[in-house]
């Protein structure tokens, strides 16, 4: 059986659409991390947000994640290889995000 197409445009509209819709920043983030997830396929998906400092990405939103990793705490850029090239303008590919 083939796979479903997805439709990423429709994906950009739904997330448009939930930014126009409410004006609570914490409701439009965990509606969007819920539509990445549903539109890639993925059991879970997080937004880090960086702090005012530049310092640590802190939980924005989460869907499917374990209590277990939310729990892990903020991300500290300086101890994040991967984090630096990203917030450089980096662009990164993982093949295996599990390795």
């Amino acid at each position: 059986m083939p796979a479903k197409k997805k439709d990423y445009f429709a994906a950009l509209y739904d997330v448009a659409r939930i930014i126009n819709a409410s004006l609570k920043p914490s409701r439009v983030l965990e509606e969007i991390v819920s539509c990445v997830a549903r539109t890639m396929s993925v059991k879970a998906c997080s937004l880090r947000i960086l702090d005012f400092r530049g310092k640590k990405l802190l939980m924005g939103a989460q869907f499917g994640l374990s209590d277990g990793y939310i729990r892990k705490g903020p991300v500290l850029v300086k101890e994040s290889g991967l984090d630096k090239k990203v917030l450089k303008g980096e662009t990164i590919f993982l093949k295996n995000a599990q390795t």
